[in-house]
């Protein structure tokens, strides 16, 4: 239950709190009559029309070529360009905190967790649903999670979910915000 709070409080966060607005725009029908400007008057007389003002972005988009999250594993490495970051009861790394990171790229998802279910860190193809065609994890006693600040850094035995096996592998991260989900 922890861990699906703390994901859809990620995915608020990453909406800014807000639900989309619709991007139809309403059918065009004819000049406002609640527009000051005098509909007969030459256009060098008219008032200009308001520039709508823009909205300013919630969070910054990546700088081009900025990886936030890097996993390796074995001989794969996969790279993140952004990373998600929601706690709740204390700051990421503090006694009694509950946190995860996550990206979605390219129909893979990162994830990296210290909650009430343990430690956790894995990539997945989600894309594909029921039939992954990578899934690595690697959970509590197999994974060695630190956090310093914005920075995450992992090791670990992962063992592949699809093919079998283990393999050595160790996950950089950093998160550009904390979303606070105990607010």
């Amino acid at each position: 239950m922890t861990r699906a709070i703390l994901i859809l409080a990620m995915l608020l966060a990453a909406c800014g709190g807000e639900l989309a607005e619709s991007t139809t725009e309403p059918a065009d029908d004819g000049p406002d009559p609640t527009t000051a400007t005098d509909q007969g008057a030459p256009p060098e007389t008219q008032a200009p029309a308001e520039e709508p003002a823009e909205e300013p972005a919630d969070e910054p988009a990546p700088e081009p070529d900025a990886i936030a999250i890097t996993l390796t594993i074995g001989d794969e490495t996969w790279e993140f360009p952004g990373a998600l970051c929601a706690f709740q009861n204390a700051p990421a790394g503090e006694a009694g905190s509950e946190w995860n990171v996550s990206y979605v790229t390219d129909g893979l998802q990162v994830y990296v967790a210290d909650d009430s279910f343990g430690l956790l860190v894995s990539v997945a193809d989600i894309e594909n649903g029921g039939n992954p065609t990578v899934y690595w994890e690697a959970i509590n006693e197999e994974v060695d999670i630190t956090v310093n600040g914005d920075e995450i850094s992992a090791s670990g035995a992962f063992t592949d979910r699809v093919n079998g096996g283990t393999a050595e592998g160790t996950l950089t991260a950093k998160c550009p915000d904390w979303y606070d989900a105990t607010e």
